[in-house]
């Protein structure tokens, strides 16, 4: 590359056009400076190279990526323009890819690593953070919050770190999380049992031809269901899967019913929540990403209860939102730190720190009134 804007603080996507000057400088036209349009100027940029002091003089902290996160680039642009021991740098290894997702970026990274080299921070999404984190590649973050008065373990959402643990230590973090997880009618599945037994006896209470999954769910759905269960099948640390236990063989057996195609429904205005309603559904699968999510999914049903996924991890899973991870051999551990922390507000989706939470929560159960037109 001939320059790195990220790295100089400048937002990449307000390039429009750049010319190589003479003198080794760049000059660039922008267009930006606002989140609406009509709040956006043109402007130019000059660039020139200093000497070689000036930059070293800042740490340079490595980031790898696979598929750069546009929520990142407004964090990233901010530690650059004001941090004065460190400015990152990011390589998004998409970039290496063939053609249509080959994944070649990837290899290229597990190479690198392989080889020693080893960047300073990881957007964990795509990488086998459980096999780094056994080779000794990445940091455990609870050695960060244990010197972070702001940020210690008592800061965060203890059983989301409980979730993410391994072998009782913390190698990424992510900036927010939802729910998933499975609900049905409180009477009907008070008692329900991931077995063919008990699908079978939940399915006997429900109307003549009701299905367990939405109709709309196809084998290949089906399939991305049994990963969220893949925890109750695979022993990580022992390097066995048992895959012949009667919950496994009722949840293919499960998969074998659902068509290979989408077929046209019935009833295509009858919504899932129709379907439980009328007692023509077991299980209705929900990504929860707020509280208002669950007024507006469960409470037009009635009654209901979680049932959560196959196997022993409770009552539904965590999905983490950008989640990050240290290098154990980051020069600057610290300032990488810093830079996880100030990425944990994060409005769609629920908080990783557990006051946010609680407001998050309390100001939901707020009961909001508006007027109309007669003042009522």
């Amino acid at each position: 590359k001939v320059v790195d804007f990220l790295s100089c603080g400048v937002d990449p996507r307000e390039v429009t056009q750049v010319a190589g000057l003479e003198d080794g400088g760049i000059l660039a036209a922008c267009f930006g400076g606002g989140s609406r349009y009509s709040e956006k100027q043109p402007s130019l940029l000059l660039l020139r190279p200093t000497a070689e002091q000036g930059q070293e003089a800042r740490i340079c902290l490595r980031l790898a990526c696979y598929g750069l996160d546009s929520a990142l680039i407004e964090p990233i642009l901010a530690f650059n323009r004001t941090n004065a021991a460190c400015y990152i740098e990011v390589t998004d290894y998409q970039e290496y890819d063939l053609s249509g997702g080959s994944g070649a970026g990837l290899t290229r990274l597990a190479t690198e690593i392989l080889a020693g080299d080893v960047p300073d921070l990881f957007c964990t999404e795509n990488l086998p953070v459980r096999t780094y984190a056994a080779q000794g590649i990445l940091l455990d973050l609870n050695s960060c919050m244990a010197e972070d008065p702001e940020f210690s373990r008592d800061a965060f959402v203890e059983p989301l770190l409980q979730a993410l643990e391994l072998d009782g230590g913390l190698y990424e973090l992510p900036c927010g999380f939802s729910v998933k997880t499975l609900f049905g009618l409180e009477e009907t599945v008070s008692a329900f049992t991931w077995t063919a037994e008990g699908m079978e006896q939940a399915l006997s209470q429900l109307e003549p031809g009701a299905t367990v999954l939405p109709r709309s769910y196809t084998r290949q759905e089906g399939k991305a269901f049994l990963c969220e269960s893949l925890e109750a099948f695979v022993d990580w640390e022992a390097g066995r899967c048992r895959f012949e236990s009667p919950a496994f063989l009722a949840l293919l057996r499960l998969v074998a019913s659902l068509p290979e195609e989408a077929a046209q429904l019935e009833e295509p205005w009858l919504t899932q929540e129709g379907l439980l309603a009328v007692r023509q559904q077991l299980l209705i699968p929900v990504s929860l990403q707020s509280f208002e999510a669950v007024v507006y999914q469960l409470e037009p049903v009635g009654d209901t209860a979680f049932v959560g996924y196959p196997g022993d991890q409770g009552s539904g899973r965590f999905a983490c939102v950008r989640p990050m991870a240290i290098s154990a051999a980051c020069p600057a551990q610290a300032q990488a730190w810093q830079f996880l922390t100030g990425l944990l507000e994060d409005s769609t989706y629920f908080p990783v720190l557990r006051e946010e939470l609680e407001q998050l929560f309390q100001s939901s159960m707020e009961v909001r009134y508006s007027e109309d037109a007669d003042g009522t």
